[in-house]
């Protein structure tokens, strides 16, 4: 997980034991033939957009929250390091830390990103929900040009367009991936005829398996989603928006 201050923040998340995450659009998982200690039934990531005056600078801040389920396979033991997470966005101020609901220790930090171990157990058959999160803040007003390329070139974006998307760099296929977008300040619109889209690992783009709301047609909403089945190791999913002040 990742277009000028207009981009996204991504989480990028591995399994113990499963080596070479890749940095944000970087791939190539290189996986190591072992059993898994947990699988992944859902990812669910929530944001909360929100501009306006913070001690007398005007910013936007996004409020980020993943919410992973996960059943035990292996299982592993309440002290494992669970998960390395990975928090980047170059073109934000900062990325503020946020405690979840798991143990997270500090692997390295800096003003735009941030990496955690995560360290949780789990039994064999346990189901069990994760939340992690982050505060990302960037200065306004958008200096946003004309039309861009974003997504290794994939997508070209217009002025005051953005996207946001999850990259699977879990080693297994997710079932399901949902990303809502909702702001108390803005309107936000989702843009183009087919919106929400999946990048494959092969570099081809795939738009038929994706569920959005509302739909395109309708401007001006507070929240904006997309969900995707079967999302496959070191597929990306995601979708491009707009936003302009409530109505």
């Amino acid at each position: 997980m990742c277009a000028i201050a207009l981009a996204a923040a991504y989480v990028c998340v591995k399994v113990v034991g499963w080596e070479g995450i890749g940095q944000t659009l970087g791939f190539g998982s290189g996986r190591v033939e072992i059993e898994r200690p947990f699988e992944l039934l859902s990812v669910t990531i929530s944001l909360r957009q929100s501009d306006g005056i913070f001690d007398g600078q005007e910013e936007r801040h996004l409020d980020v929250r993943t919410l992973y389920t996960i059943r035990g396979v292996q299982g592993l033991s309440a002290t494992s390091d669970a998960m390395t997470k990975r928090y980047t966005k170059s073109d934000a101020r900062e990325v503020r830390p946020w405690r979840g609901t798991v143990e997270e220790a500090v692997k390295s930090v800096g003003p735009t990103n941030r990496e955690t171990i995560a360290r949780f157990g789990i039994e064999p058959g346990e189901v069990k929900s994760l939340v992690f999160g982050s505060e990302v803040v960037f200065d306004l007003p958008f200096t946003a040009g004309d039309t861009r390329r974003a997504i290794r070139d994939i997508v070209t974006l217009g002025p005051g367009e953005a996207w946001w998307g999850y990259p699977n760099h879990h080693g297994m296929t997710i079932p399901v991936v949902t990303i809502i977008i909702e702001s108390p300040t803005n309107d936000l619109e989702l843009t183009g005829e087919r919106p929400a889209f999946r990048v494959l690992a092969d570099g081809s783009v795939d738009h038929k398996k994706a569920s959005v709301g509302p739909p395109v047609a309708s401007a001006g909403t507070e929240a904006i989603w997309a969900s995707w089945r079967d999302v496959r190791e070191d597929e990306l999913v995601a979708f491009r928006y707009k936003w302009g002040p409530r109505k």
